[in-house]
This record gives structure tokens, sequence and C-alpha cells, in this order.
């Protein structure tokens, strides 16, 4: 289509006023600077220019000449978006078209412009339907003597090439636990041969047809996404909250992504011998580590559990044993196929140590405040816990 098919102008008229002070005017020309794409991205096309009309006026005896432009803009708005149909389309669309004004406005003195859409509606039967908005803009100049339809570019019927629709087969997914079917319905609507530029609306509809899940058959952790949050660190315990994504894979070939993730805590308990009425001095003591129990502890969900496991750092002296128990939990994700645990705190670089103040003697015995210590790294702290108690030895 030529461009000067695709532009509307109207032809112009003059009067002449009948008062004592008459006011006449022509028009003696009119016409455009090129139109071009103003601007194109995910959302729209603009395209559009400068229209001009020049006009002589008469008053008083004085003759003048002036040119009015203003500028002219074109928008198609491109169509993304999801839908959920009942079947996917087969055979092409039934296409409709309505045309109404938007608005209008005096844009300077004597030019009007005018905003006008055309909606293009497609129907695909029962299963798929939608609609796009392409807008354009005209503009009038009225002194009351003379009146122009400045050039502009109409979008119509007539001047807009439908394009085929393309159907392309994706990966079946699952969206809030439900499956779906999915194609990619694309068309181009295109606004042909624009002072040599060609404007396109695209339409990308992403179609989701319900399907079934079918069986779960494994689930993966969705690499990355294992996090911890410490919501509270105290004198021997830490509380967090421990996070992870795991893919689900079923029987259908649909995947789904599900957020895990549980309260969980740990902490160092010492557990005091009580006083100590010894026959020799305190030596040195050994220390070792060694486990207790790990046991179920509750149910969060369908698939996500917590456990306790419980440690003892063992410290033995030569004539008593103090204990210290290292509870740690941790949550596993099962769903009877796969087994996932967790991201999970545990104490690490256990160490002890014990200092004893004289608080009382005889000629036989010395009494003696022992303060025994126990330290640990967790995360980024380190947890320290001690117990004082009374400890009897000969006097030398």
């Amino acid at each position: 289509m030529a461009a000067t098919a695709a532009i509307l102008a109207i032809g112009f008229s003059s009067a002449c006023d009948k008062d004592d002070d008459p006011i006449d005017s022509e028009i003696i020309g009119s016409g455009h600077e090129t139109f071009s794409v103003l601007a194109t991205n995910d959302n729209v096309t603009i395209f559009g220019g400068t229209s001009w009309v020049e006009v002589t006026s008469a008053k008083d005896g004085q003759t003048s000449t002036k040119k009015y432009e203003v500028q002219l803009k074109d928008t198609l708005k491109h169509l993304k978006s999801e839908v959920i149909v009942t079947d996917f389309p087969s055979g092409d669309a039934v296409k409709t078209f309505a045309y109404k004004q938007t608005g209008e406005k005096q844009e300077q003195s004597f030019i009007t412009v005018k905003d006008s859409v055309l909606t293009i509606n497609f129907v695909h039967g029962s299963s798929l339907s939608f609609s796009v908005d392409l807008t354009y803009q005209s503009a009038t100049y009225d002194d009351s003597k003379s009146k122009a339809v400045l050039d502009y570019f109409p979008i119509n019927q007539g001047n807009v090439v439908i394009g085929s629709y393309t159907l392309t087969d994706l990966d079946a997914a699952e969206s809030n636990g439900t499956g779906y079917d999915r194609k990619r319905y694309e068309r181009i609507v295109t606004y042909p041969d624009v002072d040599g530029s060609t404007c396109e609306l695209k339409i990308d509809l992403l179609l989701k047809k319900e399907g079934n899940l079918g069986d779960l058959i494994n689930a993966e952790m969705v690499a990355g996404t294992e996090k911890i949050t410490v919501l509270s660190n105290n004198p021997g315990q830490i509380i967090y909250l421990s996070e992870m994504k795991l893919k689900q894979i079923f029987s259908s070939g649909m995947t789904k992504i599900i957020d895990v993730s549980a309260n969980l805590e740990a902490s160092l308990y010492v557990i005091s011998p009580g006083s100590q009425s010894l026959e020799g001095k305190v030596a040195e003591g050994s220390s070792r580590i060694q486990d207790v129990s790990d046991n179920y502890t509750s149910t969060i969900n369908q698939y996500v559990s917590t456990y306790t496991k419980m440690r003892r750092y063992i410290t033995e002296y030569s004539y008593f044993t103090i204990f210290t128990d290292v509870t740690e939990m941790y949550a596993k994700y099962d769903d009877g196929s796969t087994s996932i645990e967790l991201p999970k705190l545990v104490y690490n670089n256990l160490s002890d140590g014990f200092t004893m103040t004289q608080i009382g003697a005889s000629s036989s015995r010395v009494s003696y405040d022992f303060r025994y210590t126990v330290i640990g790294d967790i995360a980024s702290y380190t947890h320290e816990m001690y117990i004082v108690f009374n400890v009897i030895t000969p006097a030398e």
C-alpha cells in the first residue's frame, strides 16, 4: 500500500465574515513530515510524526501566514498473557472489528486532536477468545472560517494485515497443585507501508489446558535454594528456619516446584554431677563424644517431618565424669520414593576446661568451687555453657 493511500487528506474550505471588521482565512497548504516508528518494546509499538497546515488570514486590512504543527501518534498494544482453555484451538479464528472514538482535546489554537481505537476480536469457537486494540490519532484545523483535516494514518480493517497463527507444543507443567498441558499461540497483526516503515502488533498467549499430574515418581533439590535464617540466638540455644525448594517429577512428565521448610533448634546442656568429696587431687580430664539417640519428633505436612539427634559430650576426670547433652534437630522431605534432608546446623569444635577456686579449708580437707565450661561453634556463633559445683579434696 503506498504511503499516500494511507493518508486521509480532507479538502478545505474558506468563507468571509459579513461583520464590520471582517476576518478571512484561507488554507494554502498541508502535509506531514515522515511518519516513523518512535518506540517499540514488549508492550507497545508507537509510530507517528508531525502533520502541519499553513493558513493565510486577514484582519483589519492586515494579511499574515502561519504554519500550525501537531505530532500525531498511533499505538499498537501487544498482547502477552496466560489463558486457561478447555481445549486447544484448531482452525482459524472468527475476526470482527469495532471502532470507537475514545478522546478529544484542544492541542493548540484551532487544532483539535482526536483519539480513536480499532478493536479486533478473535474467537476460536468456545475454547479461546481475545481482542487487541490499535489506537490512532487524527487532527482537525478549524478557525470558524476555514476547516481541514490534517494528514494522519488511520488504522482500519482495510489497511491491517492479520497473519496466520502458530501453535507450539511446550512441556507440561504444574501450577498451584494442578497439572497443565501447554501450548504457545503466536500471531502478528501488521500495519504495513507507513512512509516506508512496517509496524507490528504481537500476540503471544501461553495456553494451559488442565491435565492429570499422575503419580509422583521422584523429587530433586533445586540447586542454590537452600537457606537458613537464624530466628534467635541465646546462651546454649539457637532457633532457626531451614528452607529449600524441590522439584517433584510425575509420571505424566509434568513437574512441580514446592517450598519446604521447618523451624529447628540446637542446644547445649551441661549436667552437674553434684558435690564431690574426693580421695585425691583432680587431674586433667579426657573428653569424647558419642551418639545417644536419633528419633522422630513431629510431622509438619504430608512430606516433611522433624527429628531430634542427641549426642553426648563426655569429660572424664580422675574421680568423676561430666556429661553435656548436644541436641540438634533436623528435617527431612520424604515422599515414599525420595528422601532429602533440609539444611541444618550442628555444633562443631567442641572443647572444655575447668577452674578451681578455694572457698574453705580445714587441717585435712580443702573445699573448692569447681567451674566446668564447655564451648561449641554453631553457624557464626560460639556457645559457652558452664556449671559450678563443690569439690572437696585432701589437704596437702
